[in-house]
This record gives C-alpha cells, structure tokens and sequence, in this order.
C-alpha cells in the first residue's frame, strides 16, 4: 500500500509541468487574439478618417467648381455642359455662388452704364434661398449683359463718340469754307449792286433831265398839246416808278445777302449738324424704352429709366439692333445731302430708313410703363413697328425739365396761322417749361423771360427780321441760348408736320412794330 503511494508522488511533475503549459499557452491566445482586435479597430478609425477627408475635399472641390463656373459664364467662356453642372451646384453651394458673385459685381460696378445691367436670374433665385434645379423653369445662368458683352458697349459708344467728333470737326471746316465762299459773292454782288445802281442813277437823272426840258418845251410854245404833254408826262413818270422799283428790288436783294452773310459770320444752331453737334447721344441712349407688347396699332412701352411720362409725350422707333449714334449720324448724312443740292427745307428724319415711324402715349400706368398708340409708320409692309423695337426722344430728360424760347408764327396744321398757345400745350407734354415767347396778337413778349437755364430760343424759319424778334435773339446770344429751327425742334420732339404749310402770316402787330407782308421763302433764309 506504501508503494502505491510513492509511486503516484513520482508522476505529479510532469502533470504540473503539463498544466503551466497549458495555462502559458493560453495566456499567449489570449494576448495575440486580444492584440489582433485592437489593430482592427485601428484599421476602421484610419478608413473612417480617410472617407472624412475624401468628403471634404469633394466639398472644396465643388465649391471651388462653382466659383470656377459663376467666374467663366460672366466673361462668356462657360460651355453648356458647365452651365448645367453650375444649375445642380446652385443649391448645395450657394454659399460659394454668393460669395463670387459679390466678388465680381464689386470689380465691375463702376464700368456698368446701367446699374440693372447684371442682373442675374439664377444668383437672384439662390439669393431667394430657391433651388433652380427642382424648378419647372430653370432661370437664366448668364447675367443680363456679360463682360465681353459690357466691354463691347463701351466701345460702340467710344467709337460713336469719336464718330461724332469728327463729323463735327468736318462740319465746322464746311462752315468756314462756306463762309469764306459767301464773303466772297457778297462782294461780288455788293460790286455788282454799286454799278447797276450808279447806272441806274445816270439813267434816273437822264429822265430828269429830259422830263424838264420836254416840259420848258411844252411851256414855251406848245400849250395847244396839252393832251399830248399830260400823255408824255404819265410815260415818262411811268418810267421813273419803274426803275425806282428797280432800285427797291436791288435794295431788298442786298439786304438779304447781308443777313446771310451776317447768319454766317454769328453762326447759330439753327441748323441740323449743329444741333446734333452738342448732342448727349448717352444721355438719350440711357433714356431709351421698349415695346413690350403690340397688338395692332395698341401698345405696351417700359423704360429702363424713370422719366417724367404724359399721355401725348411722342418717341421715334428704331429697330432693337440699331444705335442711336447710327441713326444720327446718317441723318447728319442727308442734311448735309440736301444742302449740297440746294433742296427744299427737310424735315428731320422723315427720310431716314432707319427710323421706323413714331408712337404717342395715351396712358400712363406707373413710373416706367405706358400704354401708347403708333401714329405713322415709314414701311408699314416692309419694316413695321414691332415688338422689341426702342424707342427715344431727343428732347425729354430724366434729370431736369427742358427751358425754351420761342418767336414766329408756329404753324401746325399747314393754314399759314399762328398755333402758338397749342405749340406751348405740346411742350408741356414733352416734360418743357416756357420761358418766354412773342405773342403775335400783340407784338409784346410774355413770360418771366429767358435766363442762364434756358436750354433753347426756338425761331419760326421765316421770322422778319427788327423789332422783337431781334431783341430776342440778341437775347439769346448774349445768355448762350441755342437757337433751333421751329419745324426741326417739333420733328425732334416727335410731332408730325404737314407738308406743304402756307406762307406764315405775319400780322401788322408782330415783333411790336408794323411790317410789310413777309416773302415765305426769301433767298439766303
């Protein structure tokens, strides 16, 4: 029995040996698979880092394409495939659009002729906080006017600008040359005035001479002929009145031609080129309308800027594509056309293609907006007045009201009588104060007077010269008023004319002194 025990002492080593492997075994699983499990989770912490960074950087990059796309459609260079990628960016980077679009409108603003120019449907649709992509009508992507677009209209108005100083320059030279060649034949007329009126003096006193000694004839011994001598008396006095006639016409004939000379030598803006000369073609250009909407002869016109509208204010149309620089300047083409050829007065742009006919408002509906109505049409078939198509008026401002003068018979209906008191109704339409006229019932002038403010002395073209319609344009020069033709200022201010007017009637009270009835188209007027 003591053997047995001995014997099982003897196996126990092995057995304890075996169990501290056992335990040193599976401390070691247990440490590598508890090490294995940490880097694990290290593994996913560094993927979730990596999908972070890879979200952010899709973010910068989409608010950097953004940027990229808003910067190339303002300078016109985007393609089509960008401006639908900029629609599907506008919600989730709008931020970013904003930003850029302040950024650009801040380097531009003060280069815009119109402070509405850039307007940007889509910037104002993010603005709103609106989505352009969910809409069913996606706004525009480009602004109203593009850079390229921007810098292309400066340029058209420097080179119409330049344009028109150079056709002044041309038209000043003319007027010197003109003026030259009419000193010139005002001395030869003068020359030939002086000799046919020596001649006709030597002939006058030729009759004297001969009347006298027919009539101490007669006296002497002949008083049985008395029939005959009254006879021969009648003639010859006959003959006197006759080249005293003579005289008279040659007398009127010189005086016309030294108030053409004198017109010449104290040149005033009468004429068409002058008046288009000191013309602000921007500041019309910036007053141009639209029409909207025609039906018929029925109209819808907007302007871009606020003018002092009124039912019976009348614009001229033009085609949406033309400038007002071209159209000036080809009416400056056929004045001068018409003078060189010794044509009949012309009446601005009734002839020029490139104005389509006219309008006249009949109602005003807010600040910018009238209902309008067309009333003459150049090429009703060919070349009508359309939807789209701009208007201007030469004369109304949106800054202040025009100041004018005016002397003569102002005929506007074609009778040869004065309309003076509907001439001043028609101006005050057209946004025009009256400063002062001369009333023809009474010779006398009205009004407070002109002043340093008055924009224009308006003359009827066959006003007589002395009395008060010298007074007045003495007036007009000593204050630097512009003169302009009556029948141009009314076409420029859009009122139709008619073609062939009477001789203006000038009563015996005009000008404040009495006159003799005025030749309707006198040479060199």
């Amino acid at each position: 029995m003591a053997k047995k025990t001995q014997k099982s002492g003897k196996s126990s080593p092995f057995l304890i040996i075996m169990l501290v492997l056992f335990i040193l075994t599976t401390i070691a699983a247990s440490v590598t698979t508890y090490m294995g499990f940490d880097g694990q989770a290290q593994f996913e912490k560094q993927a979730q880092d990596a999908e972070e960074a890879k979200k952010g950087a899709q973010a910068a990059f989409e608010q950097e394409k953004a940027k990229r796309i808003l910067t190339e459609v303002a300078i016109g260079a985007a393609s089509e495939q960008d401006r639908t990628d900029l629609v599907g960016l506008a919600s989730s980077q709008s931020a970013s659009i904003l930003e850029q679009h302040t950024k650009i409108v801040g380097a531009v603003k003060g280069s815009l002729p119109n402070a509405n120019d850039f307007d940007w449907p889509l910037v104002n649709t993010v603005a709103a906080g609106g989505n352009p992509a969910a809409g069913a009508q996606i706004p525009d992507v480009a602004p109203k006017i593009t850079i390229p677009a921007l810098v292309k209209q400066w340029s058209d108005l420097y080179r119409a600008k330049e344009t028109s100083e150079r056709n002044a320059l041309d038209a000043q030279k003319t007027a010197e040359n003109q003026k030259i060649k009419a000193e010139a034949d005002l001395d030869a007329q003068r020359k030939i005035f002086q000799d046919g009126l020596a001649n006709l003096q030597t002939k006058f006193e030729a009759f004297q001479q001969e009347t006298e000694r027919n009539r101490t004839a007669l006296f002497a011994g002949k008083e049985k002929d008395g029939d005959d001598y009254k006879k021969k008396t009648a003639e010859l006095q006959q003959s006197i009145n006759e080249l005293g006639d003579d005289v008279a016409k040659l007398q009127k004939d010189i005086r016309a031609r030294d108030e053409k000379i004198n017109r010449l030598e104290n040149k005033s803006d009468t004429d068409i080129e002058e008046r288009f000369r000191k013309l602000d073609v921007t500041r019309v250009e910036e007053n141009k309308g639209e029409i909207t909407t025609k039906d018929g002869d029925n109209l819808v016109i907007r302007f871009n800027t606020r003018l002092a509208l009124v039912p019976g204010q009348t614009f001229l149309v033009t085609a949406p594509s033309q400038s007002l620089a071209a159209v000036i300047d080809r009416e400056k083409v056929l004045q001068r056309a018409n003078s060189d050829r010794g044509g009949l007065e012309r009446i601005p742009f009734d002839d020029n293609e490139l104005v389509k006919g006219k309008i006249e408002i009949i109602e005003v509906t807010g600040p910018f907006t009238a209902r309008a109505l067309i009333t003459e049409q150049l090429q009703p078939i060919r070349n009508p007045v359309s939807k789209g198509d701009t208007l201007f008026n030469i004369i109304l401002s949106n800054t202040k009201r025009t100041r004018v003068s005016f002397a003569g018979v102002i005929d506007l209906d074609g009778d040869g009588t004065d309309d003076s008191q509907e001439f001043i109704r028609i101006l005050e339409k057209n946004n025009t104060i009256v400063d002062s006229y001369l009333d023809l019932r009474t010779g006398t002038i009205k009004g407070p007077g002109m002043s340093l403010s008055t924009n224009f002395l308006i003359m009827a073209n066959d006003a007589p010269a002395g009395g008060n319609f010298s007074k007045m344009e003495d007036q007009a020069k000593k204050l630097g008023v512009q003169m302009i033709d009556a029948r141009r200022f009314l076409v420029l201010i859009g009122v139709k004319l008619p073609k062939n007017p009477l001789p203006a009637n000038y009563g015996v009270n005009s000008g404040g002194v009495p006159m003799e009835p005025v030749d309707p188209n006198p040479e060199g007027r």
